[in-house]
């Protein structure tokens, strides 16, 4: 095995028990020390990137439309939902700086990533999460109406930083986890 390779699993290690911490908020404790909810990285070589703030993306959304427009009563429909999602970390294999790293690598970073996140914020890749509801809509007659049901995961991207040979090495990472909906009434 190469030495590139095992001196950044090794570093890296250590690294990903911090990445928690990240998640937890970083906070600055003068120019050469780090605090992240009060406790200080003690490596100097290493150091975690900025973690950027969470955005909802769609995994999936559905139409209802209601067509009264023909009906004396009012139109009463109920509908039931269901929708299923896994948290999941995605590394990239590709640092900022262009280096590539072997497969087997980014695996042992994933691992360690998935441990810390589970560990700092009950947070389980590969978990599958399932929600279910049910919705009444009414509809007056004469009218029309459409509504869309959006279910969505919070997704946050970040950086993992390694000083390695005086060389910073960030290797970006994706975790899209949770499961959120959202029911909006549409123009007719």
């Amino acid at each position: 095995m190469p030495i590139i390779p095992f001196v950044l699993a090794s570093g890296l290690a250590a690294l990903v028990g911090s990445l928690v911490l990240l998640l937890l908020g970083l906070k600055s404790k003068g120019p050469d020390r780090e605090v992240i909810e009060g406790i200080e990285m003690d490596d100097p070589d290493q150091e975690i990137g900025a973690l950027e703030q969470p955005n909802r993306v769609m995994i999936s959304s559905e139409e209802i439309p209601l067509d009264n427009r023909q009906g004396s009563d009012t139109l009463v429909s109920e509908h039931s939902f269901r929708c299923a999602a896994t948290s999941k970390l995605s590394v990239d294999r590709e640092t900022d700086s262009g280096v590539f790293l072997e497969q087997g690598l980014i695996k042992i970073v994933e691992a360690g990533l998935s441990h810390s996140l589970e560990k700092g914020m009950g947070l389980a890749v590969g978990h599958e999460e399932e929600r279910s509801l049910r919705l009444r809509f009414s509809v007056a007659p004469g009218a029309m109406s459409r509504y869309r049901i959006t279910w969505k995961q919070e997704q946050r991207h970040g950086r993992l930083v390694l000083n390695q040979d005086g060389k910073r090495l960030k290797l970006p990472f994706t975790v899209t986890h949770g499961l959120t909906h959202e029911v909006e009434a549409l123009p007719a």
